[in-house]
């Protein structure tokens, strides 16, 4: 039984090549603006925020990213944090769950894999990547074509290791980051 219908037919044509994969900020601002210092250096310019940014404060330091943000439960801000986001570079967005193409690369981008926006994309069968938050503890794996991924957190309780991912889309590699 269905309880959620996942609509596809808003998909772009993006083309991205590398992302930064970042979670659960928590208003974090130090970690999170070292985290965006060495995403910059790596010359990336694109993130997805899998969640728990927290404010429109935290939101205010991604002015010179690209950035799409998928809402997290302690987002209490939504419409602050969607506001802030339309000031950073072209294509930003926050939203319940992100959809995209990168690279020919679906991808898909929601705070919880026990939600029920994370059900869907796996539902339809459609994705390449998934990229998850909310546990602050990294994982990697692979679930029938979908590769499942949450690349830590950069603030809140640690529950793991600290850090971010970038991906290149056309490689598939993946290159971890850790803060500690």
């Amino acid at each position: 039984m269905k309880f959620f219908t996942l609509h596809l037919s808003t998909f772009t044509l993006e083309v991205k090549m590398r992302a930064a994969v970042i979670s659960d900020t928590h208003d974090s601002i130090f970690s999170t603006q070292d985290v965006l210092k060495m995403i910059a250096a790596e010359g990336v310019d694109t993130i997805i925020h899998c969640g728990d940014m927290t404010t429109a404060y935290t939101a205010e330091l991604f002015k010179d990213f690209c950035i799409y943000h998928a809402w997290g439960n302690c987002d209490y801000a939504t419409a602050d944090i969607q506001a802030v986001l339309k000031s950073c570079k072209a294509g930003s967005r926050s939203d319940r769950w992100i959809k995209a193409v990168f690279d020919g690369k679906m991808i898909g981008a929601v705070h919880d894999e026990h939600s029920r926006e994370f059900a869907a994309m796996m539902d339809s069968g459609l994705f390449d990547y998934i990229f998850v938050g909310h546990t602050h503890r990294k994982s990697d794996r692979t679930a029938g074509k979908t590769r499942i991924i949450n690349p830590g957190a950069i603030g809140g309780a640690h529950r793991g290791e600290r850090g971010f991912i970038i991906i290149d889309f056309t490689s598939g590699e993946i290159t971890d980051y850790n803060l500690e």
